[in-house]
């Protein structure tokens, strides 16, 4: 079944955060240097005291820095909800501290270098990216760290800069099946959140779900269900007969 299931699809098209590179690990250093410089510049030292339970669960808890900060800030009581203006400054230094970080290249998840090294083998030249995170700044820094830059093909990556409408829209994966001529169908997504699920099902792709930063009843519980689920690289990979 696995490597009839591989065969089926001539393309296999990979989201970055989540699913390739660590961004939650990546995004959470950056915010508790944000709040440890918060804390000193505030002479505040409930900055310093958020539990780590609370900074576990943020990223599950808004779509950008801003909406998670102030998450976090009201759920340690430093603020209520009508407070917005501590949460905006504590993400322009996190902000400021993550592009430093993202541009020394970012993390791979466990088990993701092998599986692209993998693929490659069985679909060369077929491997492509699609994601809402910067080419220049995030993208490239760490295909470029992991050695994984050889295996993409310039036309082959979809980053922010190349559609207007972020997922859960279908334009990532629609912008990557127009540029290549690239039948749906026969094009595999490999996704970690329930928005990017939606984004490639509504473009009429099969999508294997891996559940990294999310679990599989998180991604199951959505009108835009994957068609397969992984708990992780190594499951997939073995889903995948690789």
């Amino acid at each position: 079944m696995s490597n009839k299931l591989l065969s089926n699809f001539k393309d296999i098209a990979l989201d970055l955060d989540g699913t390739l590179a660590d961004t939650v690990k990546t995004h959470t250093q950056a915010r508790l240097e944000a709040f440890a410089i918060m804390a000193a510049q505030m002479e505040d030292p409930r900055y310093l005291d958020i539990s780590a339970d609370i900074h576990a669960a943020a990223h599950s808890h808004g779509s950008s820095p801003l909406e998670i900060i102030a998450w976090v800030l009201r759920e340690a009581k430093i603020t209520d909800s009508t407070n917005t203006e501590e949460a905006q400054k504590v993400a322009a230094i996190k902000n400021e501290i993550y592009w430093v970080l993202a541009s020394r290249g970012l993390p791979a998840m466990p088990g993701a270098v092998h599986l692209v090294g993998r693929l490659f083998v069985n679909k060369p030249g077929r491997l492509a990216i699609v994601t809402t995170a910067h080419l220049d700044t995030e993208v490239m820094p760490f295909l470029i760290k992991h050695k994984l830059a050889r295996y993409f093909r310039n036309e082959r990556i979809v980053s922010r800069e190349h559609f207007n409408r972020t997922k859960p829209d279908p334009e990532p994966y629609d912008t990557l099946l127009s540029r290549l001529s690239l039948d749906p169908e026969k094009t595999m997504a490999v996704e970690d959140s329930p928005l990017g699920v939606e984004s490639a099902k509504r473009a009429g792709m099969f999508v294997v779900g891996i559940a990294t930063t999310h679990t599989p009843d998180q991604l199951e519980d959505h009108p835009y269900a994957p068609d397969l689920i992984a708990d992780d690289h190594k499951h997939l990979a073995s889903l995948l007969g690789l």
